[in-house]
């Protein structure tokens, strides 16, 4: 019985591992030169297949919550940093200068706040834009980590709240938050709470 069971764990970690190669797949796509249907299918749920897979694999093993933080900002942060500075300085030397990306250097300060801004706007991260994810990701997995905590009977209604409160954010604040802001509550959040407790149910 044990070993039917660990086989089934291994088969469902392999399901959802290939799901998210899929959509990973699908982001890359998006951002190259595709046809508009195509863009336009993939852009409608790309993003939140990639957060649902990451939220069945969610875990609480850590439960220091300084712990779990520099664990994420390890795995999350420091990647984002290496691949914006590396990615900034080929628009310096290449981007701005050859190709589509011929915009002078009027970007030049602007990329730079980008990076420590990061909001999921190209006009900010136009010379990598697609690493946005990273620390809205890391804005997402904190939040969740602390609604499992301290509130883990109240997922439900705080994840309706967010998404409530992400929508809000659209509609009334002329600028883009911070590291993700406003994509992290209404895809995330919503979407975790359900399968992180699927899982449990099922387990």
């Amino acid at each position: 019985m044990k070993k039917h069971s660990q086989n089934s764990g291994k088969n469902e970690l392999y399901y959802i591992n290939t799901t998210k190669t899929m959509a990973i797949v699908l982001v890359m796509l998006t951002h190259l030169s595709v046809t508009y249907d195509l863009r336009l299918f993939s852009n409608s749920f790309h993003l939140s297949l990639f957060f649902i897979c990451t939220g069945i694999l969610f875990s609480l093993k850590q439960d220091n919550f300084i712990a779990f933080v520099k664990h994420k900002f390890r795995h999350l942060i420091v990647p984002f940093f290496f691949f914006a500075i590396i990615s900034y300085i080929y628009y310096v030397i290449v981007g701005r200068n050859f190709g589509n990306e011929t915009d002078g250097d009027e970007n030049l300060l602007k990329y730079i706040v980008g990076i420590f801004y990061a909001p999921a706007s190209k006009e900010f991260l136009g010379f990598n834009f697609p690493i946005w994810f990273l620390p809205c990701l890391f804005v997402c997995e904190i939040i969740f980590f602390l609604i499992l905590k301290y509130l883990p009977k109240y997922t439900i209604l705080t994840s309706c709240i967010l998404f409530i409160i992400g929508i809000l954010v659209k509609e009334t604040i002329p600028f883009r938050l911070p590291w993700g802001g406003r994509r992290c509550f209404v895809l995330y959040t919503l979407h975790k709470h359900r399968l992180y407790n699927a899982k449990k149910r099922f387990a």
